[in-house]
């Protein structure tokens, strides 16, 4: 059973770089899928992503897994994987295991692409 949300925020094929939200809980039962799904968005060309997790319920150490997993793909390919992570909680736990070291984090979807060098897109 799906237990979490992935949505499309914005995508940016001339940059190669696209962000999305994730919502809910992801462990050990969807990690996986959640890993595949985000590698997928990589071989569709976006290398640069960005998750944003700020409205993700519960993250256990194999969704941290998986996160590693598709920075490590994402770097093959000469891309990033980097988060939006607000929420105390979470980042708290990206500080305990590290892991704050070896994400990029950013407060927007904006200060992502501009990191990125891509220009804001038309409204």
């Amino acid at each position: 059973m799906k237990k979490y949300q992935l949505e499309s925020l914005e995508r940016r094929p001339g940059a190669q770089a696209a962000a999305v939200r994730v919502t809910g809980e992801v462990d050990i039962d969807c990690a996986p899928e959640l890993r595949q799904e985000l590698e997928q968005i990589l071989q569709d060309g976006c290398v640069h992503l960005l998750v944003d997790v700020d409205e993700v319920t519960h993250l256990d150490s194999y969704s941290l897994g998986a996160f590693v997993g598709v920075r490590q793909h994402a770097r093959a390919l000469g891309g990033s994987l980097c988060f939006i992570c607000r929420n105390p909680m979470l980042r708290r736990l990206f500080t305990m295991t590290n892991l704050d070291k070896l994400f990029e984090f950013h407060e927007t979807v904006e200060a992502f692409f501009s990191s990125r060098g891509t220009p804001a897109a038309p409204r």
